[in-house]
């Protein structure tokens, strides 16, 4: 008995398209480049159906895959390398890290402001408790004078090191003729008391227990406003420009 799993010798066919002879085992006719029907194997030239996977015969995944129409089957995309994976990770990385760095150079050198800023819209008054636990409202506490807001969250690393920068700028006893006002932002009168004693900060330190104060004002982390007489914002920005611009501010009319 002939075992399947031996290669058949190849035997002289007739090309279904031309009726050239052909050998069996050859892929296509010499005379019209037809291919040979799709799923003949090439191990025992075995005429399995079109999309078999594997011949019937001997088990062979040697298959002819040529369409009758002469175009090839095209082939399945190989999934992308690790080396190329890797090369894709790596780039992404080096752009995000320029990207980060360049962001921190820039904050790190660009110049704080020389001057104030036009003055913008009046700031809304708003009414908070204050460290004691006394209604305070913004046009109470500047009363017709220059007033330095200055928002933070109390439970923010970053705050409590700006806020002591503030601190060694201005002391704990605020500039005569301006007002400072601290705005916590989800505080509560305890925590503003203990906040201002802890660290020294000046002025009055309003809780803002809903953050609609500092919502209103654009607050959204450590920020200091610089608002003139009318409570119009004359600049902001961090504790530096601030040291630059008060002055200035003090001498509007």
């Amino acid at each position: 008995m002939t075992d399947p799993r031996q290669p058949r010798p190849a035997e002289e066919i007739l090309c279904p398209f031309c009726g050239t002879p052909v050998w069996s085992d050859d892929e296509e006719c010499l005379q019209c480049n037809a291919p040979l029907v799709p799923g003949v194997c090439r191990h025992c030239r075995h005429a399995n159906p079109p999309l078999a996977l594997r011949c019937e015969r001997c088990g062979s995944p040697n298959l002819i895959r040529q369409h009758l129409s002469g175009h090839v089957q095209p082939a399945q995309p190989e999934p992308p390398s690790r080396s190329f994976l890797f090369s894709l990770v790596a780039a992404l990385s080096i752009a995000v890290l320029g990207f980060v760095l360049h962001g921190r150079w820039k904050a790190a050198t660009e110049p704080p402001p020389q001057g104030l800023q036009a003055p913008g819209v009046p700031a809304a008054d708003f009414s908070l408790l204050d460290q004691d636990g006394q209604r305070q409202t913004l046009s109470g506490l500047a009363a017709g004078r220059p007033a330095v807001l200055y928002g933070f969250s109390g439970d923010c690393a970053q705050c409590r090191t700006d806020l002591g920068r503030l601190v060694q700028a201005v002391g704990s006893n605020p500039p005569e003729g301006a007002a400072f006002v601290g705005l916590m932002h989800q505080g509560t009168p305890p925590g503003a008391r203990s906040l201002k004693d802890s660290l020294r900060l000046p002025g009055s330190i309003l809780a803002d227990a809903d953050g609609s104060a500092c919502g209103n004002l654009g607050i959204g982390e450590f920020t200091v406003i610089v608002l003139d007489r009318k409570r119009r914002p004359v600049f902001r920005g961090g504790v530096t420009g601030m040291t630059q611009v008060l002055p200035a501010a003090l001498a509007l009319p």
